[in-house]
C-alpha cells in the first residue's frame, strides 16, 4: 500500500468523519476510518488527539507516514502493530504494470501454467453475474495478455472460486467453478475442460456434475487412488458433495454411500485434503461458518469416518478458508483454517487490546498422525483478522512456508489491511506487513503464490474486488524484492499417481553448513485462491541438495536422487530414474513511471 497520490477521497472522508466525531466520539469504527484516511495522505500520527491514537509497532500499518499529520482529536493507539518484526523487504504491486490489473468484483484466482509452455498464466472469476471469466496469458516478455476471447470462457459468468487440475489426464490443466455462494439461491458449477493452448469446452453437463448449489470451496484428489482425480464441493445449503472420477469423463455423487454425511445446510466454508496419518489416502477437512469443523479419515478409499473429536479438532468457530501444510517440516501435515468472524468494531478492538468476542483463526500441529494440538497462541496467531481471501508458500526461501492472509466483508467501510506473516523456523509467525508493504485496504479474496517471471521467488497474486458492484477494485501481483537464499523448483508428473501429482510427497535434505530437511506436499494450498501445483521450495543457505525423495501416493513408490544443485528448475516423472532439466530464464519487465490515482 501506498500514500494516495489523488488526495480528494481522502480529504472528504477525514472531513466528514471529523464532523461526525464531534457528536460521537466514541464511534470506534468512525474513529478507525478516520486514521486510514490520513494515513493514506501519510498524515499519521501528529495530528490525532493521543486519546484515539491507534499505535501499531508490530506490522500493519504501511499506507504512509502514520501517523504524523492526523487530527490529535481522534488518533488511535495501536501498540502492536506498527513496526514489523522481522523485515523480508518491500513487496511492490505490479499489477497495472504487467497487465493483471482487472477491475472487477470479488471472485477466484489461480496461477499455474494452462498452455504447457512452462510459464505461470492467470486465471480469474468475480462473482458478479455480469462478469465473466478472465483468462491471461504469461507472453514471457514481462507482461501478461488477456485471451478470454476466443477461449471458450467468455461466456462464463460469476463464481466466488475456481481450482485447477488435470482431472483427464491428458497434459491439460482444467478448470472447476464453483457457484452460488452467498446467495438465497442454488447456481450450477462449471467443469472446463482444456484442449490444448488455454482452450476450453464447458463439460458440466456430460460430465454429470450440473447440479445446482450455493458454493464457494472446492478441491482436488485422488481419494481412492485409482490414478483419477476426485472432487470435494463443500456446500452452504445444501449437503456437500463427493464426486467420484468414474475415469470416462464423468463423476459420480458418492458423499453420503461413503460416510460424508452433514446437515442439510451445512454452510460448509473451506476444505482441505490431507493425509494426516501419512498411510497414502487422502483424509478430509473442512470448515463451516454456522457448524464444526470436521475432520474425515480416509479408510482406504471405500468410507470415511468423523474422527474430529478423537483427533482433537474443535474449531475454529465460524470457519472459513482452511489448508494443509507441513509448517514445522516435521514430515507431518498440520492444518491451518481462519475464522470469518467479522465486525470492523471486534477487529479493531483486537488491533488495539480491547476486550472483544471475536474468535481466531486457528493453528494445529500434528502429533505424528495421533492427533492435533491447537498451538494457535503459542504460534503468535491468536488474532483478529476477518480472513476471506488467503495462500501460503515460501516467501523468503528460508524452508519455511509463510502466508498472506485478505481481509474484511461485505461492507464497503470495512476496511482493514490485509495481513502477512513470516514463518520463523517453524517455532511461530512475526507479522511482517508493515515491513513488506503489503497492507493493502482493499478486500482480499482469492490468493496465489507462484514465480511468474522465473527469478526463483514467490510472488503473490490476489483478486481484490468487494462483493458488491460499487467496491470493484482492482487485481494486484506483489512482486517479490528477492533474497539470498537459494531454491529449487520441481514439476512432478504422475504415471500411475494422477497425472497432476496431488497428494505426492516431496523431501529435500540440503547440503551446507547447517542442513535441515524439508517437507512438502502438491496441491493447490488454500481453499480460498490456488497455487500453481508446481513446488517452489526454499532452500536457505544450502550448497546443493543431498537427497531429494518423491513419494507417491498410488504407487506407493520412493524415488530417491543425490547430488542436485540449487536454483534450477526440474521435471521428475514418476518411474524414472533420472531428473530433468527444464530450461527456464528469468523474466525481465519494466516498471510503469507514470503515477495512478489509486
Amino acid at each position: 500500500a501506498a500514500v494516495h497520490q489523488n488526495e480528494e477521497g481522502s480529504r472528504r472522508a477525514i472531513a466528514r468523519f471529523s464532523e461526525y466525531l464531534k457528536s460521537f466520539p466514541d464511534d470506534l469504527e468512525v474513529r478507525w476510518l478516520l486514521n486510514l484516511a490520513h494515513m493514506t495522505l501519510g498524515e499519521y500520527p501528529d495530528r490525532v488527539d493521543p486519546r484515539y491514537l491507534i499505535q501499531l509497532d508490530r506490522g500493519i500499518m504501511t499506507l504512509g507516514e502514520y501517523p504524523d499529520r492526523v487530527d490529535p482529536r481522534y488518533l488511535i493507539q495501536l501498540d502492536r502493530y506498527v513496526e514489523s518484526e522481522m523485515d523480508i523487504g518491500q513487496f511492490r504491486d505490479i499489477g497495472h504494470t504487467v497487465g493483471l490489473d482487472r477491475f472487477n468484483t470479488a471472485g477466484g484466482g489461480i496461477m499455474d501454467d494452462f498452455d504447457s509452455d512452462g510459464l505461470l498464466d492467470v486465471v480469474v472469476t468475480a462473482s458478479e453475474p455480469t462478469e465473466n471469466m478472465g483468462i491471461y496469458r504469461n507472453t514471457g516478455d514481462g507482461t501478461f495478455r488477456e485471451v478470454t476471447k476466443g477461449s471458450g470462457c467468455e461466456k462464463q459468468f460469476s463464481g466466488l472460486y475456481c481450482v485447477q487440475a488435470d482431472y483427464d489426464n491428458d497434459g491439460h490443466l482444467d478448470v472447476f467453478v464453483p457457484r452460488g455462494a452467498w446467495l438465497d439461491y442454488p447456481m450450477k458449477p462449471s467443469l472446463l475442460r482444456n484442449d490444448g493452448n488455454m482452450q476450453f469446452t464447458d463439460v458440466t453437463q456430460s460430465a454429470g456434475l450440473d447440479a445446482a448449489a450455493n458454493s464457494n470451496c472446492a478441491a482436488w484428489a485422488d481419494f481412492d487412488n485409482d490414478g483419477d482425480l476426485d472432487l470435494f464441493m463443500g456446500c452452504e445449503r445444501q449437503p456437500s458433495r463427493l464426486y467420484r472420477n468414474l475415469g470416462n469423463g464423468t463423476f459420480a455423487d458418492v458423499a453420503q454411500e461413503v460416510g460424508i454425511k452433514e446437515e442439510s445446510q451445512p454452510m460448509t466454508k473451506g476444505c482441505a485434503w490431507i493425509d494426516f496419518d501419512n498411510d497414502d489416502d487422502e483424509d478430509l477437512f473442512t470448515t463451516s461458518l454456522s457448524g464444526v469443523a470436521k475432520l474425515y479419515r480416509n479408510n482406504g478409499g471405500d468410507s470415511f469416518t468423523d474422527v474430529s473429536q478423537e483427533m482433537g479438532i474443535d474449531g475454529p468457530t465460524q470457519g472459513f478458508a482452511c489448508w494443509a501444510w507441513d509448517y514445522d517440516n516435521d514430515g507431518w501435515l498440520d492444518l491451518f483454517a481462519t475464522s470469518y468472524d467479522h465486525t470492523l468494531e471486534g477487529v479493531v478492538k483486537g488491533l488495539i487490546g480491547e476486550p472483544h468476542n471475536l474468535h481466531s483463526n486457528r493453528l494445529f500441529h500434528n502429533e505424528q498422525g495421533m492427533g492435533f494440538k491447537d498451538v494457535t497462541s503459542e504460534s503468535g496467531l491468536d488474532l483478529v483478522f476477518a480472513t476471506m481471501g488467503c495462500n501460503y508458500g515460501d516467501l523468503d526461501n528460508d524452508g519455511y512456508l509463510d502466508m498472506y492472509l485478505g481481509t474484511g466483508n461485505p461492507l464497503i467501510g470495512m476496511l482493514v489491511p490485509n495481513r502477512m506473516f513470516k514463518n520463523v523456523n517453524g517455532s511461530w509467525f512475526s507479522e511482517i506487513t508493515g515491513s513488506s508493504r503489503t497492507g493493502h485496504l482493499q478486500k482480499g479474496h482469492s490468493a496465489a503464490f507462484g514465480d511468474w517471471d522465473r527469478d526463483g521467488n514467490l510472488d503473490v497474486f490476489m483478486q481484490m474486488g468487494g462483493s458488491v458492484p460499487g467496491d470493484r477494485y482492482h487485481n494486484i501481483l506483489f512482486q517479490n524484492p528477492g533474497h539470498e537464499h537459494e531454491w529449487l523448483t520441481v514439476k512432478l508428473v504422475g504415471r500411475e499417481t494422477n497425472r497432476s501429482a496431488i497428494g505426492a510427497r516431496i523431501s529435500i535434505t540440503t547440503k551446507g553448513p547447517m542442513p535441515f530437511t524439508i517437507h512438502r506436499h502438491v496441491s493447490t494450498g488454500s481453499s480460498f485462491g490456488a497455487n500453481p501445483l508446481e513446488q517452489t521450495i526454499g532452500l536457505g543457505s544450502a550448497t546443493g541438495i543431498e537427497k531429494l525423495e518423491v513419494h507417491w501416493p498410488t504407487s506407493k513408490q520412493t524415488q530417491v536422487f543425490r547430488d542436485i544443485a540449487v536454483n534450477q528448475m526440474i521435471l521428475i516423472m514418476e518411474g524414472d530414474e533420472q531428473i530433468r532439466l527444464l530450461d527456464r530464464h528469468p523474466i525481465t519487465y519494466t516498471v510503469k513511471t507514470e503515477t495512478a490515482s489509486r
